[in-house]
């Protein structure tokens, strides 16, 4: 059994959610206060607040955290343009900046180029081969991005020329000129001539060239732009416009870049899951001249850009708000301690010098010193043993009286005069512990004087507040409780004898049962204490024999311990003559 307790009080030492010991002040754990109490409310309302902020954002997800980067690719991958994340328009302006579609004056061709590398004998041999994209005059239904076709409304679409994807359902491009693989979009404009003119007649050379005076090559192709604050997509679609001149006698090369974009999303509210958005958006253009003439005008090439831009977005997650949310309350938290910690503490210091502490009125002492003045010194018992005395000498005096009567007479005559002294010591007692003094009620102005918060003349509530705080700090030290600790041990070895002292320290503590009472008026309860002091006072002085309570009577009135002594010597010479 010793054992087994061993262990288990061992095994107690490792409890982190023990309970600590604490002192109660009134029945009260802490001190609280309707300023504290203010100050809590209006920090659970600023938290809430808070977190119900947090609990909008984690929902919504309309404030991510974002990371953006760059990278470069030798080889750019795969991309597939459809008719949903990719639609162009093209077309000549004339010196009016209106479009129009003339195959007797200019011929389009568009192509899918594609790049194999091939060995032959040893070596590598780039081979393109050519894939015709299909080209028709652009309608609104050919416009299938929603949230473009607003902006291409304002196009004269008949007199441009768009990509047919009734006729083909994608188109793939990848890689760089310096890659294995390396497909690109190339359209090529010719002057009408016989080698390339389609449907309609050429018109004469002349003709041509006073049509094709003062042109302009009108582009449009789609784009994005980045919005990381949008949930649903990142991505909103966006109109970009390429104008640049034209001649027949220039020959001009415009390769367009398509950036790729890549937007990674982790939407797990716990742990990481992530989700993964592509797409290309105009990113750049470059033009090349050649002053050759040739019946090729201009050439269009539409590529894979080498830079691919991501975005990394993160939404918050659960752990991270409440450890957010717990550094924000530890923040608060010390902010309205530091406010509240003085007005609590002087509170707290009012509370106990009001409940602890009284003086007596000025009134009242100038009426006692007055007292004083007029009367003869000595407290009214005084003044009764006094006529006591006179009275007995008086009675000795008297010679006309026997000597047997005389000794019966003066017997009761003494039991009186005891008698009259303890009544008289009783009411004196009552009215020395119940005289009413007067209870100075502090507040906080005085505390904030007396502290030197605020700076004003001393006067007597100040003075009074010094001596009573001087006093509690003086109470609360721990040294101090510990000195009047040891002073009780002392005590117990005067007052006790050895065969007390081990009785004392064997016995146990009684249990006494818990009564509950009616809450009375504050006069019957001053008048049934009264009641109980005078009972009190009565079995203390009756009870004579016992040396604790002579010396009881003797620390309360030295007065009444003489005439106690000098009335049990009376006695024992009485017996002794008897």
């Amino acid at each position: 059994m010793q054992k087994n307790k061993i262990f288990l009080e061992g095994i107690k030492q490792f409890d982190l959610f023990a309970q600590p010991l604490q002192l109660l002040v009134d029945k009260k754990v802490y001190h609280q206060t309707l300023y504290g109490s203010f100050l809590t409310l209006l920090l659970l309302a600023l938290f809430s607040n808070l977190f119900y902020q947090k609990l909008v954002t984690l929902f919504d997800k309309s404030n991510p955290s974002s990371l953006s980067s760059e990278i470069y690719h030798s080889q750019p991958e795969l991309y597939t343009l459809t008719p949903f994340n990719f639609t162009m328009t093209m077309a000549f302006q004339n010196s009016t900046y209106n479009t129009y579609i003339d195959e007797s004056v200019y011929v389009v061709n568009a192509y899918l180029v594609k790049k194999i590398v091939k060995e032959s004998n040893g070596q590598k041999i780039d081979v393109f081969e050519k894939q015709e994209l299909p080209l028709v005059e652009c309608n609104q239904n050919l416009i299938q991005q929603e949230e473009l076709k607003e902006y291409f409304s304002h196009i004269d679409l008949p007199n441009n020329y768009c990509i047919d994807w009734n006729q083909i359902p994608n188109i793939q491009i990848q890689g760089t000129f310096d890659a294995p693989k390396f497909e690109f979009i190339a359209m090529q404009i010719n002057t009408c001539t016989e080698q390339t003119q389609k449907s309609k007649p050429c018109k004469s050379q002349k003709e041509i060239e006073e049509k094709l005076k003062q042109n302009y090559f009108s582009f449009q192709i789609s784009s994005y732009t980045t919005n990381l604050k949008n949930p649903n997509s990142p991505y909103q679609p966006k109109g970009q416009d390429l104008f640049t001149t034209i001649s027949n006698n220039i020959y001009k090369e415009i390769s367009i870049y398509l950036e790729p974009l890549t937007t990674i999303t982790d939407v797990g509210l716990i742990q990481t899951d992530l989700e993964y958005e592509k797409t290309l958006r105009y990113g750049r253009h470059t033009e090349m001249l050649d002053l050759n003439q040739s019946d090729l005008i201009m050439s269009v090439i539409i590529r894979l850009d080498t830079t691919e831009y991501i975005d990394y977005r993160t939404y918050p997650k659960i752990q991270e708000i409440l450890a957010e949310l717990g550094g924000l309350w530890q923040v608060l938290f010390c902010l309205f301690y530091i406010i509240s910690k003085p007005i609590n503490k002087i509170s707290l210091l009012l509370e106990l010098i009001n409940s602890l502490y009284e003086y007596q009125d000025v009134q009242q002492q100038e009426e006692d010193s007055s007292l004083n003045k007029n009367e003869k010194p000595g407290s009214p018992l005084q003044r009764q043993i006094e006529q006591v005395q006179i009275y007995n000498e008086q009675i000795v005096t008297n010679k006309t009286l026997s000597i047997k009567d005389n000794i019966c007479k003066n017997q009761d005559l003494k039991d009186k005069s005891f008698k009259t002294i303890l009544q008289t010591y009783v009411l004196y007692i009552q009215k020395t512990l119940f005289r009413k003094n007067k209870k100075y009620k502090f507040g906080y102005l005085n505390a904030f004087q007396a502290l030197r918060c605020i700076v004003t003349k001393d006067d007597e509530n100040i003075i009074k507040f010094r001596e009573a705080h001087q006093e509690i700090s003086s109470q609360l030290n721990v040294f101090n409780i510990l000195k009047r600790l040891q002073d009780v041990e002392k005590l117990k070895h005067i007052l006790f004898n050895d065969n007390q002292l081990i009785l004392f320290e064997k016995s146990k503590n009684i249990l006494q049962k818990a009564q509950s009472f009616d809450v009375k008026q504050n006069s019957d309860q001053q008048i049934k204490q009264q009641g109980m002091t005078q009972d009190a006072i009565l079995h203390i002085l009756s009870d004579q024999n016992n040396e604790i309570n002579q010396k009881l009577v003797a620390s309360i009135d030295v007065t009444v311990s003489n005439l106690l002594r000098k009335c049990k010597q009376e006695n024992l010479e009485k017996s002794e003559k008897n």
